[in-house]
């Protein structure tokens, strides 16, 4: 194992650890709320809520993990 296998395996660790059930369901409670709010006003809640910060791009990456739908898809015509 080489040490960037290492760091690869702290980072994967560390941002499981932001993820825990309290926070995937308000996810989930959030990206169903009417009206309906962008992952960026997501990511703020949660980030405020919990006192830590999430991306915009850490939301959309956790909900398609957890197979929510994702926003905003175009239609092709």
């Amino acid at each position: 194992m080489t040490d960037l296998d290492l760091g690869t395996s702290s980072q994967v660790n560390r941002l499981n650890s932001l993820w825990n059930a309290e926070r995937v369901d308000r996810l989930r409670e959030l990206h169903s709320a009417k009206p309906v709010l962008s992952f960026s006003q997501i990511a703020a809640r949660i980030s405020n809520e919990f006192g830590v910060y999430f991306t915009r791009n850490a939301i959309i990456s956790k909900a398609n993990r957890i197979g929510l739908d994702p926003r905003g898809q175009r239609s092709i015509v």
